[in-house]
């Protein structure tokens, strides 16, 4: 048996694409002045149980070199924000 190679996607980065949303829920948030610590965003369920938290303190997690796919199919992590504006 031969493995599925996946040529025909997705395409690669130098093939004109649109560009699709990014995964899971956006969530616009703005600072109004510099901060002397991190900052934390807190994700509660409608009872008000912690669901999920980031923090400006938390290291970004480098792309995983030994995937089985090309890692510029992977979108690069994020990390939150503690500049204003």
């Amino acid at each position: 048996m031969r493995w599925n190679t996946n040529t025909d996607t997705p395409l690669p980065p130098d093939e004109p694409a649109g560009e699709n949303p990014p995964e899971g829920a956006i969530i616009h948030y703005a600072l109004k002045s510099a901060t002397s610590g991190p900052v934390t965003l807190e994700i509660l369920d409608g009872a008000g149980k912690l669901v999920r938290r980031y923090s400006s303190a938390d290291p970004v997690e480098p792309v995983d070199p030994n995937l089985s796919i090309p890692a510029y199919w992977v979108r690069p992590p994020q990390a939150l924000s503690a500049a204003p504006g």
